[in-house]
């Protein structure tokens, strides 16, 4: 049974890790806002420091924990979905490719150079908008789920 455990507190704001390290009292400050998100991020963080004490491959400059934490560099829609394709590329055939590359002249025009996150809000006016190009429902519907599939993707790797 773990001696040690890392607390993820609020600290105004913010949140701060904190631990006892061979008697020691550490602080980290991950540069996170109390989000629901960078709770999750802090816990990772400190899921890492725990199992760097416990396999004896702690950094006490803490430095490698500090990196943990960079946020995600702020991307358009479209510059995410590229990271999609390029992603599934080498799985998909070749026609594939071609026919969820289609979504992408979608998402240009839609958002053009939106950054930062994107809202319930803009996907619902994004899923108006593309109901309105009178697309046949197959065309629709297939574009709608390589939205799905590119969103879920992107969440489930931590891009989003």
């Amino acid at each position: 049974m773990r001696s040690f455990s890392v607390r993820v507190v609020r600290d105004r704001e913010s949140l701060r890790l904190e631990w006892v390290y061979k008697s020691q009292r550490k602080t980290l400050y991950p540069g996170l806002a109390d989000t629901k998100s960078n709770r999750i991020k802090a816990q990772q963080i400190a899921l890492q420091i725990e199992a760097d004490i416990e396999i004896g491959s702690y950094d006490s400059s803490l430095s490698r924990y500090k990196n943990i934490a960079k946020p995600l560099p702020v991307l358009t829609p479209v510059e995410l979905f590229d990271t999609w394709l390029q992603f599934k590329k080498n799985t998909w055939d070749e026609d594939t490719f071609k026919i969820r590359s289609y979504l992408k002249s979608d998402l240009n025009n839609f958002f053009k150079d939106k950054r930062g996150n994107l809202t319930e809000e803009d996907i619902k006016r994004f899923y108006a908008w593309l109901s309105s190009k009178k697309l046949a429902s197959d065309t629709f519907n297939r574009k709608l789920d390589t939205f799905e599939s590119a969103w879920e993707w992107l969440l489930d790797s931590g891009q989003v």
